[in-house]
């Protein structure tokens, strides 16, 4: 068992475990062991650390204590900025993201694991364009200036817009030509996880509320997918074209997939599948000459390459250096 925890940032005896308000949340820590850095502790810290991520699922925290501190009687609050939190997971905790373990299905924009979310693996999407929502940029939003809306905004409406020109500082009345890239952004595709300040001016004074704002654009899109008239669908359909995938850019991967790259040890280069698959035939294979792995990824990857570089030479063999691996069939001829 273990002897010691840290509980909201105190460390406790666990023989004498103090009472706890349950009705409160708490933070509680076990301590796996204790050291003094010096020479001659590697094994010990070794099986210190896996103990930790074994106890933790895959977590474990490093506190390191001041000199001369005395750690049975020192109190540190919860979280404190110098503990060094490690995880043994595809996580990174200075920005909270973790992935799961890479596998082939992944690199696949056929597979609901590798897909992009947005676009389902097709790269393009059929969605709203601004340049056809807004035929007369001399008008403002009020207008409206976004033809898909059809009517001005009502005194709901307004005030959610009121509440996002503030937060972004712009003017509703200002035309839609003069306005601010990020403003119309702001309007357009919404303000992302930002927390705006509403408010709702009534007969009785001021309601103020919080929320985030979605975009004009995610409200013309419900809009659409709901609407059960073919009458109101060809409506919104007339603002709309088929265009590259805003999520994957025409990449057709979800980001985890994207985000695994290959370094040339030539010229330092960093390529993701997708960038791979834009290379010419000739350049994908000059690339996988030069790749950058080390003694244990060359061991695993002595097969993988070996069929990757025949497929090359063989397309290389027959002429179709110019090509690129991402060519639709429907582009090539004979």
């Amino acid at each position: 068992g273990f002897v010691r925890a840290r509980v909201d940032g105190e460390l406790i005896e666990l023989d004498h475990p103090p009472a706890l308000d349950r009705y409160r949340r708490h933070d509680i820590e076990v301590v796996i062991d204790r050291l003094v850095i010096r020479e001659g502790i590697r094994a010990r810290l070794a099986e210190a650390l896996d103990l930790a991520l074994a106890t933790g699922d895959g977590a474990a925290i490093v506190a390191p204590m001041a000199d001369g501190a005395e750690p049975s009687k020192r109190r540190r609050a919860a979280g404190d900025a110098r503990d060094i939190l490690l995880s043994a997971d595809f996580a990174c905790t200075h920005c909270g993201l973790s992935f799961e373990p890479p596998h082939p299905q992944m690199f696949s924009f056929n597979s609901p694991q590798g897909m992009c979310a947005q676009c389902d693996g097709l790269g393009r999407r059929f969605d709203f364009d601004p340049d056809l929502l807004v035929p007369d940029d001399s008008k403002n939003i009020l207008a409206p200036c976004i033809a898909a809306l059809r009517t001005r905004p009502g005194r709901w409406r307004r005030h959610i817009y009121e509440g996002v020109a503030r937060h972004v500082g712009f003017d509703l009345k200002t035309p839609w030509r003069d306005l601010p890239e990020k403003a119309r952004r702001a309007l357009l595709f919404g303000t992302g996880a930002a927390h705006i300040t509403f408010e709702w001016r009534g007969r009785h004074g001021v309601w103020k509320h919080g929320g985030e704002f979605p975009g004009i654009l995610a409200e013309l899109r419900s809009k659409h997918r709901k609407a059960t008239s073919p009458i109101v669908r060809r409506f919104y359909e007339q603002f709309m074209r088929e265009t590259a995938c805003d999520a994957c850019r025409g990449a057709r991967l979800n980001p985890q997939a994207l985000a695994v790259t290959l370094r040339s040890s030539a010229t330092g280069e960093e390529l993701n599948i997708a960038q791979l698959c834009g290379l010419s035939i000739a350049r994908a294979r000059a690339f996988f000459e030069e790749l950058d792995l080390g003694p244990t990824e060359s061991r695993i990857s002595v097969e993988p390459l070996k069929e990757i570089r025949s497929r090359l030479e063989f397309l290389l063999d027959v002429g179709l250096d110019y090509l690129t691996l991402d060519r639709a069939a429907p582009t090539l001829s004979g």
